[in-house]
């Protein structure tokens, strides 16, 4: 749920209005939350954790598919496009124009 910060006090309000009156909204809402779970997980690196550890933590049980949708995943995917859209600019310090372009640097 969105929830603008200025009228958090409305919120449990509206969420026992829910609970009360629209339990199908709210099964929905779980059933959403559970689906996106993974997204919110920031496991540790391999590096840290062994994997025989990770097997037998609740991350697994959780999200089968943590390796492949956690939050690190969504992050990286995200910031792909900006790395591919701006991979041919370069800083040359103290280089003319002239120089850029007759090695290339310009495109």
């Amino acid at each position: 749920i969105k929830w603008p910060m200025t009228a958090v006090n409305d919120l449990v309000t509206y969420l026992r209005y829910l609970r009360d009156h629209k339990p199908e909204v709210v099964a929905e809402l779980q059933r959403a939350g559970k689906e996106l779970t993974c997204w919110y997980a920031w496991p540790s690196p391999w590096v840290e954790w062994p994997w025989i550890e990770v097997n037998k933590s609740n991350l697994n049980s959780t999200c089968s598919d943590w390796h492949v949708k956690n939050a690190y995943v969504a992050v990286t995917q995200l910031l792909s496009t900006k790395v591919t859209s701006s991979r041919q600019r370069f800083f040359y310090p103290g280089a003319t124009a002239e120089s850029l372009e007759r090695y290339g640097a310009l495109g």
